[in-house]
């Protein structure tokens, strides 16, 4: 077997590990973000119930002031009653006494049912801020479990790095350049195995002559219908392996 193909698909290897490695980094900050964004709708909405409730609070007050002032109001005119000098008078000073006590009791009422309503969202505020709590608690958590593992994959990536920079070594310059582009174009994969007459990367069935001279591992080929270059997954027990596990896990999903 040319041994450009070995050398070349180790360094596809290492390239996918960094290509999921830098994948995975990527979506860290996104994670971080979405529970950012987590904590600021709870704590905005926490924030609405708590105005609604001061909202209530001065609506009460509002209508405890005018409570007092109307059983006042009765009282003053209870005591006027005394110097009433005529019938006429006296019925339209009782008139408003009643009028003013019925004003006075339905306010009374409403103070009550605002009362309740007040308690509920003091109730319900409570709540919220002890889910609060636990969100915030959780989303530290969270972020500290996501900053480590922010630290272990750039250690990871610096070492894979590293040993892709080794592995170019063994790959002969023009090829090199050829699967960089390639790598580049084709969202990180340039170099894949053909196997049971397919190309894994895009499941195209290879040409028969083209298959034969896989087989025989003399030179790198490309794939006519991704332009990828391929091998012969057999030249790698390992990597057979490895596609049949894919195939039977595909099957059992299907199944």
């Amino acid at each position: 077997m040319n041994p450009q193909i070995a050398s070349l698909r180790d360094l596809q290897r290492a390239d996918r590990r960094m290509l999921g490695i830098e994948r995975r980094l990527k979506r860290i900050p996104q994670q971080l973000e979405a529970l950012d964004e987590d904590l600021v709708r709870l704590e905005k909405l926490l924030e609405r119930e708590r105005a609604k409730l001061q909202d209530s609070h001065e609506f009460r007050a509002s209508q405890e002031s005018q409570l007092r002032d109307e059983d006042e109001q009765i009282r003053s005119s209870k005591q006027r009653l005394t110097g009433v000098k005529s019938t006429r008078e006296l019925a339209a000073a009782q008139r408003e006494i009643e009028s003013t006590r019925r004003l006075a009791q339905a306010r009374s009422e409403e103070i009550g049912k605002i009362q309740d309503a007040i308690g509920k969202a003091e109730s319900g505020i409570s709540k919220m801020e002890s889910e609060l709590k636990t969100v915030r608690e959780s989303a530290a958590e969270e972020r500290g479990r996501l900053e480590d593992e922010r630290q272990r994959l750039e250690a990871a990536l610096g070492k894979t790095r590293t040993s892709r920079s080794k592995l170019t070594a063994g790959v002969d310059p023009d090829l090199l350049r050829a699967y960089d582009r390639m790598r580049d174009r084709l969202n990180g994969m340039a170099f894949v195995p053909v196997h049971e007459h397919r190309c894994t990367a895009c499941k195209m069935q290879v040409p028969h002559q083209t298959y034969v001279m896989l087989r025989r591992g003399e030179e790198i080929l490309s794939c006519e219908h991704c332009g990828r270059m391929i091998y012969w997954a057999a030249h790698f027990p390992d990597e057979v392996e490895r596609l049949q596990a894919i195939i039977q896990k595909r099957k059992g999903k299907t199944s």
